[in-house]
């Protein structure tokens, strides 16, 4: 595929619109950690004391929560910025990254970093959480380092952080696209430690629950991280916008096929069928099903009005920009 040579430098967005889209990952991850502070919120304090854990307070209680929420959103973030910039959009004849190809890079450096520095923080989060001793007690350096490998949760995290900053800081020289495919495998390997670890992991059925959640958590990662990353693009008015429309509508017909199978087998082997409406989990896989089925719909609404409005002109950009904005919501 024969590829354009970068934008002239009168192309590139104005300071507002490089600020707005730095607004946005703002609000994303606000959005993100009170979310996921709120409904950890309506059964954690119910679920120490079913287990007989001490309480370790609410730094940790709602901080950890909402600190996994920020690096799950910085995650996909990474995941789709590298996916857009290796799949959608094509590089320069020179093999040397387009313009809209090195921003998304640059995201998603930015995005790995942010992932790294919450890795960091849910490792003490982690171990206050299963100590019941406050976040003070578990950050100390002689309880982290006697704790951190016998935790297997907190050593996953420790591990994603290693790995989330050799991403980050390879990316920083990334500039040719033959470097894009192996920095976005690596941060699909970087999912691994989280994905391998937890409830999943354990239990009856580990196999199936743990294989089904690595295909969600990647399938998750790559369609609302390329969705985002289309998103910003189309705000910013960037080049191939029909195109890299087109190919992410593919690849998201492909997840969304991929994180419902995925789900229901690894929701069947955590939760019986009769307590879907009688317990707080199940409860949650309901609003998680309905939650997906309504996001299919608006990508299919935007594969029937989007997509043919901007084959038509690829200026067109406003039908792609309002469905994918709530889509990412």
């Amino acid at each position: 595929m024969a590829a354009p040579e970068l934008a002239q430098p009168e192309s590139r967005p104005a300071p507002a619109a490089r600020a707005g889209t730095s607004v946005l990952y703002l609000v994303f991850g606000i959005v993100s950690a009170i979310v996921a502070a709120f409904v950890v919120g309506l059964s954690a304090s119910q679920a120490l004391v079913l287990l007989g854990i001490p309480d370790p307070g609410p730094l940790t209680t709602y901080g950890l929560p909402a600190v996994r929420g920020v690096a799950e959103i910085a995650a996909v973030v990474t995941v789709g910025s590298l996916f857009f910039a290796t799949f959608l959009v094509p590089p320069q004849r020179s093999g040397v990254l387009d313009l809209d190809g090195y921003r998304a890079v640059r995201t998603a450096g930015a995005a790995a970093t942010v992932w790294a520095v919450c890795s960091a923080l849910l490792v003490p989060l982690t171990l206050s959480d299963t100590s019941g001793q406050p976040f003070g007690e578990a950050v100390k350096p002689a309880n982290l380092w006697r704790a951190v490998g016998q935790v297997e949760v907190a050593s996953a995290w420790a591990w994603t952080l290693f790995l989330a900053l050799v991403l980050a800081m390879l990316i920083r020289f990334a500039v040719r696209w033959s470097w894009v495919p192996y920095l976005l495998l690596l941060s699909v390997i970087a999912l691994m430690p989280i994905a391998l670890t937890g409830h999943s992991s354990s239990g009856g059925s580990h196999d199936m629950a743990t294989n089904s959640l690595v295909l969600h958590l990647v399938a998750a990662s790559v369609w609302a991280g390329g969705l985002f990353a289309l998103f910003v693009h189309a705000r910013r008015g960037g080049d191939h916008i029909d195109l890299a429309a087109r190919r992410f509508s593919f690849v998201a017909g492909i997840a969304f096929v991929v994180m419902a199978l995925s789900g229901i087998i690894n929701s069947a082997v955590r939760v019986p069928f009769g307590d879907l409406a009688t317990t707080t989990y199940g409860r949650l896989v309901i609003a998680k099903a309905v939650a997906l089925i309504l996001i299919g719909i608006l990508g299919w609404a935007q594969r029937r009005r989007a997509l043919p409005a901007l084959e038509a002109d690829p200026t067109s950009r406003g039908a792609l920009v309002r469905f994918a904005a709530v889509e990412a919501v």
